[in-house]
């Protein structure tokens, strides 16, 4: 038992004379079951004991004041970094007496050495620790075990019900090659197989059986089509303790066979720690670098958060009739994935929440930002909106962007023009621009044109899943160039362009044009007028080619490897700050040997370098600093 005072009370050791180049002088000595350690110095000392199980040392000054206790290293006690350590004076006697305490408890380390105190107490502390650590990872591996296997097998009908909600979105209809002037088609979505007369392969379509839109694809194309969901679905072990687990389901066709896998992402569980207490544990999948994917915990009662569609078959045998003072078994009508965790949370601790769930409107009442308003009453007092919108908010069951997007909006929005963009967004909605996108017209207007872009650059990209959050992002874009440009927005031709994609890069073109043109004639400044005023110093081996254009500082970095051609060096060229010269061979003026950049303003030599930024020899060095000589401010002004 390691005690402070009876510790503090073992007289001081007899201590060596201390050696020269040495800072501490140190003395070892067993009293009673302790070892017992004094490291004294010009200004500090360490009285250090230990038990052979554990370790303490006191940390004072000269005069035994302003003791502080801890079990670090003792290099580290003295304010030594990392594995440095102190250089101290003891006897060989005493180390070796140190050495045996810690073997006679079954302790040895890599760092332990008869020779060195300091090195067999330091072994001591981080053989312990290393205890510890591990210990505290075996504890962990437990525990995660445990949880892990409270979580039961995926529901038999998981797959069923992904495709009877439509949760993977894309479908297709898969179209054979022509018979007798026809062709069959198989819906992927229902199943349904007849025959049509005309198809192409991606072309939009609409099933006859069940009418959702889709895409044609022809059976002779190996396309593997891949769509994933993230579902949400939740348990409950006989101790009571909830489970909420988010997984990610895959659907792939195969030679128009489709096979799904699954694989967990998120796991949440609400139980009790060892002390008896509730406790929120969570973990998700991550990558890790070199490991590929594995488990990470999160904090304790502060869960990870994955959006996800519900499954609902089971929610009323997990929270039973009413939980929160709703059933959450209404989840079953919920048209869209949102955080489970954060409903609940929201339910528990929001009256507002409870009202707007009972409306109907699930994915509202999750976000959080719906804050209690005393003053409110009613739906449109409290979202700040029409209270005409109410049946179109249940129907459609709005998310908070949506939501932020209809009070944003200028006019009226109707469910039509809403349900379309939705659609057409297919749960791609970067919140912000698309706030931009809807101050500029009235929504009905801005809709319809998302809608119309949407479906052409998807023909021009069928296979991009975010193609409605790319549009919205080029349409921003766009019009801060205009902006930038001095573009009026003012007519609706300029501002809604036929083609956003094709407007965008070629405004961006016309961008990168101008800015060249400008820099451009900055260069041909610098041509006419500072370089005939530069004179070239005689050599009969080198002499100076001076670049005319952007593209010369281009050319030269591709054939010398290195990074004058970035663009950094030529604003910096027509700028004055520095002067960029090419060095060549007398009679080989075209072909690269080695750029200089010379420092006008103290006419020396910044750098010089060659193929591959190999150093120019001496002689080049020397005839580049007599042209930096020639280039001084009282020479030559730039």
């Amino acid at each position: 038992m390691l005690r402070k005072k009876e510790i503090l009370a073992i007289p001081p050791l007899a201590l060596p004379k201390r050696e020269k180049g040495t800072e501490y002088a140190a003395a070892a000595a067993v009293v009673g079951d302790l070892l017992i350690v004094d490291i004294v110095g010009e200004a500090q000392r360490v009285r250090y004991a230990c038990d052979g199980v554990n370790s303490i040392q006191a940390v004072s000054d000269e005069d035994g004041e302003d003791t502080v206790w801890s079990n670090c290293k003792i290099g580290t006690a003295l304010g030594y970094r990392s594995y440095s350590r102190p250089a101290v004076t003891c006897s060989v006697q005493d180390s070796t007496l140190a050495y045996d305490f810690m073997d006679s408890h079954g302790v040895y380390h890599w760092r332990m050495d008869r020779r060195c105190l300091v090195s067999t107490l330091d072994g001591f502390c981080e053989q312990k620790n290393g205890e510890k650590q591990q210990k505290k990872w075996d504890n962990e591996r437990a525990l995660f075990q445990r949880l892990m296997a409270l979580f039961p097998a995926y529901p038999a009908d998981l797959y069923r019900w992904c495709e009877e909600k439509g949760v993977f979105g894309e479908e297709y209809l898969f179209i054979s090659k022509k018979e007798k002037g026809k062709r069959w088609a198989k819906c992927s979505g229902c199943g349904a197989r007849y025959k049509v007369t005309d198809g192409k392969h991606l072309r939009r379509t609409t099933c006859r059986r069940c009418g959702r839109d889709m895409t044609m694809i022809g059976e002779w194309y190996d396309l593997r089509l891949t769509a994933r969901a993230d579902v949400t679905i939740c348990h409950k072990t006989e101790d009571n303790e909830l489970l909420v687990r988010t997984v990610q389901v895959k659907r792939e066709f195969s030679e128009c066979k489709k096979t799904y896998a699954t694989q967990d992402v998120c796991r949440v569980i609400y139980s009790k720690n060892r002390y008896g207490e509730p406790t929120i544990y969570s973990y998700a999948l991550r990558s890790k670098m070199y490991c590929g994917l594995d488990w990470v915990r999160a904090r304790n009662n502060d869960p990870f958060e994955y959006d996800g569609w519900i499954y609902p078959n089971n929610l009323r045998e997990v929270f039973g009739d009413r939980m929160y003072n709703v059933d959450l078994q209404a989840l079953s009508a919920a048209q869209g994935p949102f955080n489970m965790i954060g409903l609940l949370d929201e339910l528990k601790n929001n009256p507002v929440a409870e009202y707007l769930f009972k409306l109907g409107l699930y994915r509202l009442c999750e976000s959080g930002r719906i804050c209690d308003v005393n003053e409110a009453s009613g739906f449109g007092e409290l979202l700040g909106i029409n209270p005409q919108y109410k049946a179109m908010y249940r129907a459609l069951d709005i998310t908070y962007s949506e939501h932020a997007a209809i009070r944003w909006a200028k006019g009226y929005v109707h469910a039509e023009d809403m349900t379309a963009l939705r659609e057409a967004m297919a749960g791609d909605w970067p919140h912000q621009q698309m706030l931009d996108v809807l101050s500029t017209d009235t929504f009905s207007r801005v809709a319809r044109y998302l809608v119309k872009q949407i479906a052409l650059q998807r023909e021009h990209f069928p296979k991009d899943r975010h193609i409605g959050g790319h549009v919205v992002i080029w349409l921003t874009d766009y019009w801060n160039i205009c902006r930038g440009m001095d573009i009026a927005l003012d007519d609706k031709a300029v501002r809604f362009p036929r083609d956003v994609k094709v407007s965008h890069d070629r405004l961006i073109h016309r961008k990168k044009v101008a800015q060249t043109a400008e820099e451009q004639a900055k260069m041909q400044r610098v041509v006419e007028e500072i370089y005939p005023r530069l004179v070239v110093p005689q050599s009969k081996k080198y002499t100076v080619v001076f670049p005319q254009t952007i593209v010369d500082f281009v050319r030269e970095g591709e054939e010398l490897d290195h990074c004058v051609g970035n663009g950094t060096y030529f604003r910096e060229h027509i700028k004055g700050k520095s002067l960029i010269v090419f060095v060549r061979k007398i009679g080989a003026e075209e072909k690269a040997l080695y750029t200089a950049q010379i420092d006008i303003e103290n006419g020396r030599v910044q750098q010089i370098y060659g193929y591959k930024d190999s150093a120019a020899p001496q002689d080049a060095r020397a005839f580049a600093l007599k042209l930096a000589k020639s280039l001084l401010p009282e020479r030559v002004a730039v």
